[in-house]
Protein backbone atom coordinates (compact mmCIF):
# COMPACT_ATOMS: atom_id res chain seq x y z
CA UNK A 1 0.00 0.00 0.00
CA UNK A 2 2.99 2.31 1.12
CA UNK A 3 4.51 2.01 -2.64
CA UNK A 4 1.63 2.44 -4.39
CA UNK A 5 0.35 5.53 -2.50
CA UNK A 6 3.55 7.15 -3.13
CA UNK A 7 3.76 6.44 -6.58
CA UNK A 8 0.32 8.01 -7.21
CA UNK A 9 1.58 11.13 -4.58
CA UNK A 10 2.71 14.52 -5.66
CA UNK A 11 4.15 14.63 -2.12
CA UNK A 12 6.55 13.03 0.28
CA UNK A 13 4.80 10.19 1.89
CA UNK A 14 5.43 9.22 5.38
CA UNK A 15 4.77 6.28 7.62
CA UNK A 16 5.60 5.08 10.77
CA UNK A 17 6.43 1.94 11.53
CA UNK A 18 5.52 0.02 14.28
CA UNK A 19 6.49 -3.48 15.49
CA UNK A 20 9.17 -5.16 17.40
CA UNK A 21 13.04 -6.24 17.53
CA UNK A 22 12.69 -9.77 17.81
CA UNK A 23 16.72 -10.40 17.50
CA UNK A 24 19.84 -8.06 17.81
CA UNK A 25 20.05 -7.69 13.76
CA UNK A 26 16.12 -8.31 13.03
CA UNK A 27 13.11 -6.09 13.53
CA UNK A 28 9.65 -6.96 12.96
CA UNK A 29 7.01 -4.61 11.46
CA UNK A 30 3.45 -4.97 12.12
CA UNK A 31 2.10 -2.32 11.06
CA UNK A 32 2.02 1.20 8.87
CA UNK A 33 1.17 4.23 10.92
CA UNK A 34 -0.58 7.04 9.01
CA UNK A 35 0.40 10.32 10.96
CA UNK A 36 -0.89 13.69 10.52
CA UNK A 37 1.61 16.50 9.28
CA UNK A 38 2.36 19.81 9.84
CA UNK A 39 4.95 20.11 6.87
CA UNK A 40 3.99 18.05 3.45
CA UNK A 41 5.71 19.11 0.37
CA UNK A 42 7.49 17.07 -2.73
CA UNK A 43 10.81 17.33 -0.95
CA UNK A 44 9.76 17.17 3.00
CA UNK A 45 7.65 16.45 5.57
CA UNK A 46 7.53 16.70 8.94
CA UNK A 47 4.81 14.79 11.17
CA UNK A 48 2.50 16.53 13.91
CA UNK A 49 3.80 15.72 17.13
CA UNK A 50 0.05 14.87 18.65
CA UNK A 51 -0.16 12.54 15.96
CA UNK A 52 3.56 11.08 16.86
CA UNK A 53 2.13 10.63 20.46
CA UNK A 54 -1.04 9.06 19.41
CA UNK A 55 1.17 6.41 17.44
CA UNK A 56 3.22 5.70 20.35
CA UNK A 57 0.43 5.06 22.51
CA UNK A 58 -1.52 3.05 19.77
CA UNK A 59 1.97 0.72 19.70
CA UNK A 60 2.27 0.46 23.33
CA UNK A 61 -1.38 -0.65 23.99
CA UNK A 62 -1.01 -3.54 21.50
CA UNK A 63 2.62 -4.16 23.16
CA UNK A 64 4.77 -3.08 20.21
CA UNK A 65 7.15 0.26 19.88
CA UNK A 66 7.55 2.43 17.20
CA UNK A 67 10.94 1.52 15.15
CA UNK A 68 11.27 4.36 12.94
CA UNK A 69 9.66 5.53 9.72
CA UNK A 70 9.15 5.34 5.95
CA UNK A 71 9.22 8.26 3.14
CA UNK A 72 8.88 8.32 -0.29
CA UNK A 73 11.45 10.66 -2.95
CA UNK A 74 9.87 11.19 -5.69
CA UNK A 75 12.42 11.40 -8.50
CA UNK A 76 15.21 10.79 -6.32
CA UNK A 77 17.08 7.74 -4.55
CA UNK A 78 16.31 5.51 -2.31
CA UNK A 79 19.34 6.67 0.03
CA UNK A 80 19.28 8.55 3.41
CA UNK A 81 19.59 12.41 2.82
CA UNK A 82 21.59 14.09 5.44
CA UNK A 83 18.03 15.55 6.51
CA UNK A 84 16.86 11.32 6.73
CA UNK A 85 20.09 10.56 8.30
CA UNK A 86 19.94 13.54 11.10
CA UNK A 87 16.06 12.69 11.79
CA UNK A 88 17.08 9.35 12.06
CA UNK A 89 19.91 10.07 14.88
CA UNK A 90 17.67 12.19 16.79
CA UNK A 91 14.70 10.53 16.89
CA UNK A 92 16.76 7.34 17.35
CA UNK A 93 15.08 5.09 15.27
CA UNK A 94 15.94 1.40 14.58
CA UNK A 95 15.30 1.61 11.29
CA UNK A 96 14.87 4.38 8.78
CA UNK A 97 13.10 3.22 5.40
CA UNK A 98 12.98 5.13 1.89
CA UNK A 99 10.76 4.74 -0.91
CA UNK A 100 12.03 5.90 -4.71
CA UNK A 101 9.43 6.80 -7.15
CA UNK A 102 11.21 7.71 -10.72
CA UNK A 103 8.98 7.01 -13.67
CA UNK A 104 6.18 5.31 -11.00
CA UNK A 105 8.73 2.94 -10.70
CA UNK A 106 9.44 2.66 -6.43
CA UNK A 107 12.55 1.12 -5.02
CA UNK A 108 12.34 0.38 -0.93
CA UNK A 109 15.66 0.50 1.30
CA UNK A 110 15.55 0.46 4.75
CA UNK A 111 18.88 1.33 7.19
CA UNK A 112 20.09 0.66 10.65
CA UNK A 113 22.06 3.28 12.59
CA UNK A 114 24.97 0.93 12.65
CA UNK A 115 25.57 0.65 9.36
CA UNK A 116 25.62 2.68 6.04
CA UNK A 117 24.77 0.15 3.85
CA UNK A 118 20.69 -0.96 3.31
CA UNK A 119 19.52 -3.92 5.59
CA UNK A 120 18.11 -7.09 3.85
CA UNK A 121 14.39 -6.93 3.29
CA UNK A 122 12.28 -9.88 3.83
CA UNK A 123 8.87 -10.25 3.40
CA UNK A 124 6.82 -12.81 5.40
CA UNK A 125 2.97 -13.02 5.45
Amino acid sequence: YFRTKSRNSSVECYAILIGKRVAPNLVRVQEFFYPDFEVQTCNEVVVDEDSYQLAEQYAKSDGYIILGGIHSHLNYPSVLSKTDLLSHKNNNDKISGVVSVINRKTHVSFWELSSPLPCTIQYIS
